[in-house]
C-alpha cells in the first residue's frame, strides 16, 4: 500500500518537473529585446567557458550593462561558448559575423589543452586576425602571449606549444611560483564567521601603477595614478621584441608595484618533529612588469590582457597574509590539507573595478574613445530568498518570494519586473521586494538598476512559481 503511493508521488513528481523544463520562460526586458543583436550599439560578446560558474558569472554581470555617451547608446551582450563553438561545428561558433569581442578569463585549460589543437589556435587568430577583438585575463593573457622567454621545463614547454602569440610580450607565470597564489587560497575563509568589511578574507590585491601615456585609452579618463586588483596567480609581462610584423606594438596599461613575495609573502612549509615549520618563501618575478597592456594583431584586431583579475569583486586592501593548515581552495576541490593562507583586510566595493572589464571590452570591439563607457560602478545581482525552495534544474518556489538586490553605491533605483511587466520600483537600499501574488507556472524575475545619469545594469533568472 505505502509502496505503491510512493511509486505514485514519484512519478507524479518526476511527470510535474519534465512539464516545468518544457514549458519556455519568457524573454527578459533588457537582455533580449532592447536592440537588434545587428545594431552598431550592440557588442556582442562571446565568454570562454572556463569551467568556472563563479568566473563566468562575474563576467556575465559586468556586461549585464547599457549606457548613452555623446547621444549614442550602447549595450553588451554577452555568450557563453564552449571549445567546439571556437572549433567551429558547437551551436555558437566564434566568427566575426557572430561576435565583436572574445573573451578568456582564469582559463590555464586555453593554452594546457585547448590551444594544443592546431585548428582552435588557428581559428582563434583568424577571428583577431579579421578585426575581432580579445580580452585576456590571468590564463587569457598567458594564452595570448608569446610564452616564456626561455623555457626551463616541461611545464614551460607546454605552455609555449599551446599559445596564440597575439601579443608581443613574454611572461612570468611559474607553477612553483605565481600560481602558488592561486593555489594556496584557503577554503576555510568561507566559512569564517561575522565577516565585514573591515575583517574580509579574499585574494591578495595587488597595488598596480597606472601607465599615463597616449596609447591608453582604456584608462584615459582614470585621474589617479595607481589601481588596486585581485590577484590569483596570474603572469607578469614584458616585451618580447619579435619581429612578426602581425604583432603591434604594445601599450602599457598597468605595471605591478610592488614585488608580493616581499610584501605579502607566502611559503611552503614542512613537517617537522616540531610541528609544520616554513621551508622556503614562494618566488615571485611581478615588480615592474606589465600587469595590463592593450595591442593589435594584424592591424585589425585589437588586444587587451591583464595579469591580475578586474573582474572579480573581492578586492581587499590594508590586509596582512594568515596562513595556517587547512583545506586549500584549489587542491583536490577543498578535499586535502596543506599550510594555505586568508588575505584578510577591508573589503572595497564589490563592483570596484568592473569599469575596467566594460571598457576594455569596448575598446577591443572599436568603439570611439570619446563613447567608451564612463569609469562607473553601476552594476547589480539579483538575489532570490525563499525558505521553502527546492533546488532542482530550475529554482522551484512554493508560495511568496522575496527578492533582494546587491547593487553598488551609485544606484538610483531598481525596477523589478515579473514576465517583463513593471511591477515595483525602489528608490532606497537595500532595494527588495516581496512578490506575494499568487502564479502558477515558469517565469522570468529581472530587475534594472539605473545610476544618475541614466545608465543601467541588470539581472535576470528564471524561476518556477507554486502558489
Amino acid at each position: 500500500m505505502y509502496l505503491r503511493k510512493g511509486k505514485f508521488f514519484f512519478s507524479l513528481l518526476i511527470i510535474t518537473i519534465t512539464i516545468i523544463l518544457s514549458i519556455p520562460a519568457s524573454q527578459s526586458v533588457y537582455t533580449d529585446n532592447v536592440f537588434d543583436l545587428k545594431d552598431e550599439g550592440v557588442i556582442r560578446v562571446a565568454i570562454y567557458d572556463c569551467s568556472s560558474s563563479f568566473n563566468i558569472k562575474q563576467f556575465q554581470a559586468a556586461f549585464n550593462y547599457q549606457w548613452t555617451q555623446n547621444n549614442r547608446t550602447y549595450r553588451f551582450y554577452s555568450t557563453v561558448i564552449d571549445e567546439e563553438d571556437v572549433l567551429g561545428y558547437g551551436p555558437n561558433p566564434l566568427t566575426n559575423e557572430n561576435f565583436d569581442v572574445f573573451v578568456i578569463g582564469a582559463s590555464a585549460k586555453a593554452y594546457l589543452f585547448d590551444g594544443m589543437n592546431p585548428d582552435w589556435k588557428a581559428n582563434v587568430k583568424k577571428f583577431v586576425s579579421n578585426g575581432g577583438g580579445y580580452l585576456g585575463i590571468c590564463g587569457g593573457a598567458n594564452a595570448a602571449s608569446q610564452g616564456f622567454e626561455n623555457p626551463e621545463n616541461a611545464f614551460h614547454r607546454r605552455v609555449n606549444k599551446g599559445v596564440l602569440g597575439l601579443a608581443n610580450v613574454y611572461i612570468n607565470d611559474n607553477f612553483l611560483g605565481e600560481w602558488q597564489y592561486l593555489l594556496k587560497i584557503g577554503f576555510d575563509a568561507f566559512f569564517r564567521e561575522n565577516i565585514t568589511n573591515s575583517s574580509y578574507p579574499s585574494y591578495v590585491s595587488v597595488n598596480l601603477s597606472v601607465e599615463k601615456n597616449q596609447d591608453n585609452a582604456i584608462f584615459s579618463t582614470y585621474d589617479d595614478n595607481f589601481r588596486y586588483i585581485a590577484y590569483a596567480g596570474g603572469p607578469g609581462m614584458y616585451n618580447a621584441s619579435k619581429s612578426d610584423t602581425k604583432l603591434g606594438p604594445i601599450a602599457p596599461l598597468l605595471r605591478y608595484n610592488e614585488e608580493l613575495m616581499e610584501t605579502k609573502p607566502i611559503h611552503y612549509w614542512r613537517p617537522t618533529l616540531d610541528g609544520w615549520k616554513i621551508y622556503k618563501n614562494v618566488t615571485t618575478n611581478l615588480s615592474g612588469k606589465f600587469a595590463g597592456i592593450a595591442t593589435t594583431y594584424n592591424s585589425n584586431g585589437r588586444v587587451v590582457l591583464y595579469g591580475p583579475h578586474p573582474e572579480y569583486p573581492f578586492v581587499v586592501i590594508n590586509g596582512t597574509i594568515e596562513e595556517y593548515y587547512g583545506r586549500g581552495y584549489m587542491s583536490s576541490y577543498a578535499l586535502s590539507k596543506q599550510y594555505v593562507y586568508d588575505y584578510v583586510g577591508y573589503l572595497l566595493n564589490f563592483s570596484y573595478n568592473v569599469w575596467i572589464v566594460r571598457r576594455s571590452v569596448a575598446w577591443a570591439a572599436q568603439i570611439p574613445e570619446e563613447d567608451l563607457p564612463p569609469i562607473s560602478e553601476t552594476v547589480v545581482w539579483l538575489s532570490v530568498n525563499s525558505n521553502r525552495l527546492l533546488e532542482f534544474v530550475v529554482p522551484i518556489h512554493i508560495g511568496d518570494v522575496s527578492l533582494s538586490t546587491r547593487t553598488a553605491n551609485n544606484v538610483e533605483k531598481v525596477e523589478f519586473y515579473i514576465d517583463n511587466e513593471l511591477k515595483f520600483v525602489d528608490y532606497d537600499a537595500p532595494y527588495q521586494w516581496l512578490w506575494d501574488e499568487r502564479s502558477f507556472g515558469k517565469h522570468s524575475i529581472e530587475v534594472v538598476a539605473y545610476d544618475t545619469f541614466g545608465n543601467l545594469a541588470y539581472d535576470s533568472i528564471e524561476a518556477w512559481k507554486i502558489l
